[in-house]
């Protein structure tokens, strides 16, 4: 293979409004075979203005790589019969998660050679240089035999991170942004692969297994890189680990000794983490210390107020442990987030109406609704399966109905309780308080504007269906009169 094309599909979702999603999986893939390939680019669909089919014409592909989520899937159906009409004679593979859990692609898709099973540095390093020849020869593909979908064996997880390459962030084509800090450059780091977690509704351990982490001084020779590639330049650097922190001392001592290397340098980066509470609130003196070397975010995942769905997903963690972490970051000086989901077991629109009043009780600053979402893989899919009734992948993103939890609740009434939950919970006089935190770290002459939070929403609502906009616009207004009940009687 000597010409290698690596694509992100474009898809645009709510989120990746707030936040542009940088392709770090196919940055780790391009630093992992650029020395074997003539040449390697990525084409970021949903964030350059690339023309698909004139890139694939001028730069005639080898190998083209897609990678994808579910939400993605008639994205990666485009791209591949696109790429198979206008190069016919290239080697077309899919990777990443969903293509990993779902090897019937090959059959849906017949344009797909090959799929890359989990972790890809190594297999796609091999299929370079080897060739296809022999697939068989390649630990980690799945690929067809005739009729029949076959495997050429499981290839063993990367136990050593620290030897893996840092991404290639030299091809990007343009720089990415963060809503919410204006005037700081924008990137993303991953320290740690895999995770401890059980979660049913989470597909991380089955591709990624038991976490294996990245030596501190490994991490922090790639801040030192992130920054010099962005110029010395305030920094916003999200950490894409699942759960950042761990859950051991040898963990804590992990963090404590990147925190070491940080104060050394000096530099001016804000992180964002991903953690579970138990391990927030086991080491509050660590928050502390964090949070004096710029992690200022952390991304909670509290999931509901019901110990029954916390025990029947997997989460492992009690509602003492999620209150604690909540006021450990908060005394910390942290910016604590939440994500809760609905849509388990039957849930009634009474306790989903709970959830907005239950995530300010926390303390949390800012929180996420979303819907419990069948993602294939994972444990939940195959619990609820037999209600799954959206056959629209697109629609996999967490902001749409999927499958039956209670018969008497509609489609229509789920997007008024998600909008509820939202109206609920915030409010403008909660949002100022919020943006003087955020207002600390953007630098002079950027401050956000609450009217970039009206436009991010006004644009999120257009992922909807018409029905739902309406639907979910008398939710909001209709929680936001709740909440303003409560606060007026002192609940």
């Amino acid at each position: 293979m000597t010409r290698v094309l690596l694509i992100k599909p474009k898809f645009h979702s709510a989120l990746g409004l707030l936040v542009d999603e940088i392709p770090i999986g196919l940055e780790f893939i391009a630093a992992a075979i650029e020395s074997k390939v003539d040449r390697v680019i990525i084409a970021d669909l949903g964030h350059d203005n690339i023309d698909l089919r004139n890139e694939i014409i001028q730069f005639k592909p080898d190998l083209i790589g897609i990678t994808g989520q579910m939400a993605w899937h008639n994205e990666i159906v485009h791209i591949a019969r696109l790429a198979r009409k206008i190069q016919p004679e290239s080697t077309i593979i899919a990777g990443g998660y969903y293509s990993s859990l779902f090897p019937q692609l090959l059959k849906i898709i017949p344009e797909l050679d090959f799929i890359v099973k989990g972790e890809g540095e190594i297999t796609l390093s091999e299929v370079c240089e080897q060739g296809l020849n022999d697939p068989y020869g390649i630990k980690g593909l799945i690929f067809r035999e005739g009729k029949k979908i076959v495997t050429s064996g499981s290839r063993q997880l990367i136990q050593n991170l620290d030897s893996l390459k840092f991404p290639a962030r030299k091809l990007r084509r343009s720089f990415y942004n963060h809503l919410q800090f204006p005037g700081r450059y924008y990137d993303v780091i991953t320290t740690t692969r895999g995770c401890v977690g059980l979660c049913s509704f989470c597909c991380e351990p089955k591709i990624y297994g038991k976490p294996r982490r990245r030596s501190p001084e490994n991490v922090v020779a790639e801040i030192d890189e992130i920054v010099k590639f962005h110029q010395n330049h305030p920094m916003q650097i999200t950490v894409t680990d699942p759960n950042f922190m761990g859950r051991t001392r040898n963990d804590a001592e992990r963090i404590h000794h990147i925190c070491d290397l940080l104060e050394e340098r000096g530099y001016d980066i804000s992180f964002s983490i991903l953690g579970r509470a138990d391990m927030v609130s086991r080491y509050p003196n660590l928050v502390k210390r964090m949070v004096k070397n710029g992690f200022n975010f952390y991304e909670l995942g509290i999931e509901a107020p019901n110990r029954e769905i916390l025990r029947n997903t997997k989460k492992g963690e009690s509602l003492s442990t999620i209150i604690k972490a909540v006021k450990t970051v908060n005394s910390a000086g942290g910016f604590p987030l939440g994500t809760l989901m609905f849509g388990f077991d039957g849930q009634t629109e009474e306790e989903i109406k709970r959830y907005p009043s239950y995530a300010r009780r926390l303390g949390l600053r800012e929180a996420a609704f979303a819907l419990a979402t069948p993602l294939v893989g994972s444990d939940f899919f195959r619990e609820v399966q037999n209600e799954i009734f959206e056959g629209n992948f697109a629609r996999y993103t967490y902001l749409h109905p999927t499958f039956r939890f209670n018969p008497h609740i509609s489609n229509n009434r789920v997007y008024f309780l998600m909008g509820y939950c939202y109206g609920g919970y915030y409010s403008p006089s909660y949002m100022r308080e919020n943006d003087r935190f955020y207002n600390k770290l953007i630098p002079p002459g950027h401050q956000f504007s609450f009217l970039s939070y009206i436009l991010f929403a006004v644009k999120a609502l257009k992922d909807f269906p018409t029905f739902a906009k309406a639907s979910f616009i008398r939710g909001a207004i209709a929680g936001l009169i709740a909440a303003r009940k409560l606060k007026q009687n002192g609940s």
